[in-house]
């Protein structure tokens, strides 16, 4: 709680940290792991630094781990890191800010891995999320999946209406991944993809390089429309993607 720091002398397979109230901020460096980094908070705010952190897996079935669970405000910054058969897992009530860099996200595509290198999850009114990647690879990841199935190299979904998320990707690669962004939102959203290369993603469903949906429930059903989405794409490469069902990209 507060101010607490943990020192990690034998790098263990994996780590379940528990988080109580107020204020908790831990910062990991250089660590090689292959199982989960697994966190449970229950505080306020939970800031959580990663660096030269590398996460191999050491299932040939199944992914590791990163997943911070029960936060009410994230501040989650990784950089420079190795993620290999490795998913990261965030669910954050009121306020989010996700930052990505220079990071490589990685897979061996076995079947019955889950279909995502990064899971997004915002399930409450009001809020405010903010995820920025900027530099990063995503190569590999996920399996054919139905167009119904949010898994996606990087996967935000925001289950509530009046919710603002934001995405930022700058000086990205997407390679061969069974879909590489796939975003579900109620609300306000704003997408801003910048000096990006989307080459050799596919999806059974829509969108092998993007898909968006941004849906607003009314009494008489689910209308295609939102207060406001703002989708900015410039100077990107598209190559060789493919879809199923009619899509874009």
């Amino acid at each position: 709680q507060n101010d607490s720091t943990l020192y990690i002398l034998s790098p263990p397979t994996g780590l379940n940290v528990g988080v109580a109230e107020g204020l908790a901020s831990m910062e990991f460096v250089g660590l090689t792991l292959t199982g989960d980094l697994d966190f449970k908070s229950r505080g306020d705010v939970f800031e959580l630094y990663l660096t030269r952190v590398t996460i191999n897996s050491a299932q040939s079935d199944q992914n590791s781990r990163v997943i911070v669970r029960s936060c009410d405000q994230l501040a989650l910054v990784m950089k420079e890191c190795y993620i290999h058969n490795t998913y990261v897992e965030f669910k954050v009530d009121t306020s989010t800010t996700f930052t990505l860099q220079q990071t490589v996200f990685t897979s061996n595509g076995v079947p019955s891995m889950p279909g995502y290198g990064i899971f997004g999850i915002f399930p409450k009114r009001n809020a405010q999320h903010m995820v920025s990647i900027f530099d990063c690879t995503f190569q590999g990841l996920g399996v054919n999946i139905s167009n119904e199935d949010p898994s996606a190299a990087v996967a935000l979904r925001a289950d509530k209406d009046a919710i603002e998320v934001k995405l930022l990707v700058e000086g990205s690669q997407f390679i061969n991944n069974s879909r590489a962004i796939d975003l579900s939102m109620k609300g306000n959203s704003e997408v801003r993809i910048q000096k990006t290369t989307f080459d050799d993603n596919h999806a059974e469903g829509s969108g092998g390089a993007l898909r968006f949906t941004a849906t607003l429930k009314a009494g008489l059903g689910s209308l295609t429309i939102v207060e406001r989405a703002v989708i900015e794409i410039t100077d990107c490469i598209f190559a060789n993607n493919m879809a199923v069902k009619t899509s874009l990209y």
